[in-house]
């Protein structure tokens, strides 16, 4: 049984977050709720489902997809999965330094 039921996207890319939203739906999980920016769902962890974060590194707004997982941390002991086009040495680093599940990096088909 799986027992991840309700993801959330943090991607400032809509094209992206709903082409992965229909994928996840297609493969039988529940997207519970889309985030552009960082802040967004720092504000609104507490008031969702979520089992399972998939995050993109860079984001809309002040804080990097990097920095938000870290706040998240401090609280939650949510899994998270960078999704991101950019992988140099030092974005892969800062990587490192949180408690990640893993990363995808995104291709342009």
């Amino acid at each position: 049984m799986n027992k991840i039921k309700n993801i959330v996207i943090v991607e400032d890319e809509i094209i992206i977050a709903e082409d992965l939203r229909i994928t996840l739906k297609n493969l039988g999980y529940h997207v519970s709720a889309l985030f552009t920016e960082g802040q967004s769902i720092i504000d609104e962890i507490d008031n969702i489902q979520v089992d399972l974060i998939l995050m993109d590194i860079m984001l809309n707004g002040v804080l990097s997809g990097i920095e938000t997982a870290e706040i998240i941390q401090q609280k939650h002991d949510i899994p998270i999965i960078y999704v991101t086009a950019y992988a140099n040495s030092k974005i892969l680093q800062q990587v490192k330094k949180t408690k990640h599940l893993s990363k995808m990096k995104k291709i342009n088909l």
